[in-house]
């Protein structure tokens, strides 16, 4: 039977959740795929994580005391070249600038 991984994100600062509790994807021996929530820049959390949605463990990292930053993302101010294969036959490289 296979179990699924349940996975919230913690502010470090307050305690409060941010987001919703989350079910990890592809979830294999030492792997999983997820989408971080939404948060306000320099926000640092930890993750925690749990098989029931009730026992839950924190995951930090040993060298700070916090598992993951939140960031503006990136905003694209161009790509060049503007138009061309999907796959390059030359093995040319997009620039995208931002």
């Amino acid at each position: 039977m296979e179990k699924s991984l349940y996975v919230k994100f913690v502010n470090i600062v307050n305690g409060t959740q941010i987001g919703e509790v989350m079910e990890a994807a592809d979830l294999m021996d030492q792997d999983f795929v997820l989408t971080s929530p939404q948060a306000v820049a320099d926000t640092k959390a930890n993750l925690q994580l749990s098989f029931n949605k009730q026992d839950w463990q924190t995951v930090s990292l040993p060298s700070r005391n916090y598992a993951f930053s939140f960031y503006d993302g990136a905003v694209p101010t161009s790509i060049e070249p503007h138009f061309g294969p999907v796959k390059n036959p030359k093995n040319e490289y997009a620039i995208i600038s931002g």
